[in-house]
């Protein structure tokens, strides 16, 4: 079994209250997205340029958890940086290594690798550990950010 199918049958398991406040969350949104349709409709908001219809579309996208194929991509192709305590938690399961490369300035830099064998040698359970873990990291910092 690969990564991907781990990672979604750790997405599996959601509680019955995420799913309680997804659905009420999604009731409002839908109002609200309703309501901003009227309002367009009848000039009361304006939708000015293309810009403003791709964050519309993105923030659809966002509130029904919807992707266009691999979760976590950035509009640019890139996957996001992780951030010291989503580094932390794989650093604490898997061997890094330490490989030094110039950057663009011409200054040497260490770059922290895993080894593409270390992830594929991961056990289903310790894939999916990583993975909630890695998610209730997000979360935290979310919530963080929205304090």
């Amino acid at each position: 079994m690969g990564i991907k199918d781990a990672y979604e049958d750790a997405k599996k398991p959601q509680s019955e209250n995420v799913k309680e406040l997804a659905t009420a969350f999604n009731s409002l949104a839908a109002k609200l997205i309703k309501k901003g349709l009227e309002d367009a409709n009848a000039g009361r908001l304006e939708i000015r340029d293309s810009t403003d219809l791709v964050q519309l579309i993105k923030s659809f996208k966002d509130l029904n958890n919807l992707t266009d194929g691999i979760g976590d991509i950035q509009e640019n192709g890139s996957l996001p940086q992780l951030n010291a305590g989503q580094e932390h938690l794989i650093e604490a399961r898997l061997k890094i290594t330490d490989v030094k490369k110039t950057d663009s300035d011409g200054n040497v830099v260490d770059t922290p690798k895993i080894k593409l064998d270390d992830l594929a040698k991961m056990s289903k359970e310790d894939t999916s550990k990583l993975i909630k873990d890695r998610e209730k990291q997000v979360n935290n910092d979310n919530a963080k950010e929205i304090l």
